[in-house]
Formats: structure tokens, sequence, C-alpha cells
């Protein structure tokens, strides 16, 4: 008996994911290096709430991802890789550490779903960094944000291979360069 036997646009997998204690409003809810979303799961961030005047974490679940290279033998193609009919929902994704080779933050491939997301490389970018890959089908986006605090000719914001193709409705692309 399987768990999950079929999964499909009728028979999808919902995750909600609760914000566990972060030691402040800045500070990441979860941490991975490297993570994997299969086809047609939806993961819904359950955004906590603000006691302040500074939402922009606090309506979203924090991921920091802390994997540094995603081109060596044996790396994940991407830092977090969301496959067909993947759904990512009230998500801040994040990732600080100095790549050590070329990264793919988020790499989408098939029809994937963004909704109220921000994707986010700070710190020192010596290789190449990729915050949004589209590898094959459609990306649909609302509210979505690209943002890098670096000024590095390396890098790229969105990025569509072949015949993919992107809807974008709302949000903030801040990508110097890139």
């Amino acid at each position: 008996h399987k768990r999950f036997p079929v999964r499909g646009p009728m028979q999808r997998v919902l995750v909600l994911i609760h914000p566990c204690f972060a030691s402040s409003i800045t500070s990441f809810n979860y941490q991975e290096t490297s993570l994997s979303v299969p086809s047609w799961t939806t993961l819904q961030g359950v955004p906590a709430g603000t006691s302040g005047t500074n939402d922009a974490q606090s309506a979203r679940v924090f991921l920091q991802l802390t994997g540094t290279n995603t081109t060596c033998e044996g790396c994940p193609s991407a830092l977090l890789k969301l496959d067909n009919g993947t759904s990512l929902i009230n998500f801040y994704i994040q990732s600080s550490t100095p790549p050590t080779g070329p990264i793919r933050l988020v790499e989408a491939n098939g029809a994937v779903n963004l909704v109220n997301v921000v994707i986010q490389v700070i710190g020192t970018e010596t290789h190449p960094v990729d915050l949004l890959f589209v590898a094959s089908g459609t990306l649909v986006a609302q509210d979505l944000g690209l943002l890098r605090n670096t000024f590095s000719s390396l890098s790229r914001g969105l990025v569509l291979t072949g015949s993919a193709f992107a809807g974008i409705n709302g949000g903030r692309f801040f990508v110097p360069s890139g």
C-alpha cells in the first residue's frame, strides 16, 4: 500500500508549513542544504503575521538554502527543484552562503506556480548565480520577488531556456546587472 499511490492534476498533495520559532523577524524559520519538491505537490507557508511595521518576511515562511554548488559531481541541479505541477505559496527563499561553484537557487520544470514568493541571494557572488531558472514548461507567478544585494555581472535573475514560458503578475525584481 503506497501512501500517495497516484498524483496528478486531480490528486495533489498539500503540505502546510507553519513557521517555527525564529529569534527575530529577519531570522529564517527553516534551513536546508537543498530541497526537491515532487510533482503535483503544493507547499503552502502559513503566515505568522507581524507585530511591527516590517512585514517583508512575516507574511511568508522563511527558508534558507545553504548549498554552495549545483554543478559538481553528485550535486543537485538546483538548491530548490520544483517539478511539474508544483505550487509554492507564501515563501521567502534565501541563500547567503558564499558559493564554491555556479548555483541555481530555484529551478522549475514543467507547469509550476509561485504565489507570494521572494527569492533572494545575499553575500558575495564569486561564481554565477541564477535566482530562478525555468528549464522547461510554464511558470505562472503572482507577486514574485527576485532580489540580489550585490552588483555582479556573473548572475542572472530570471532565466528561461528553450521553449520555457513565464507569466508574471505583480512583484518586484531587483537584479542589477542580471
